[in-house]
């Protein structure tokens, strides 16, 4: 690759987001205290609005 190569755009927002859900998945997983259980993350899955999330969370803490 070229030293001047300046990617695009999409792909900087790309990286960028998936150093941040990095960062996340691995404060949920010391949040939860896993510990050797790794929180993985499926990109390639459906997507889920937040009120989904919230719901999985409350079922989950329910049990």
């Amino acid at each position: 690759m070229a030293p001047d190569f300046d990617p695009p755009e999409k792909h900087k927002a790309a990286d960028k987001a998936g150093k941040t859900l990095g960062n996340m998945a691995g404060s949920i997983n010391a949040a939860i205290g896993a510990g050797d259980t790794p929180v993985v993350l499926d990109r390639k899955g459906r997507h889920v609005s937040i009120k989904d999330l919230e719901d999985l969370i409350d079922s989950a803490l329910e049990e």
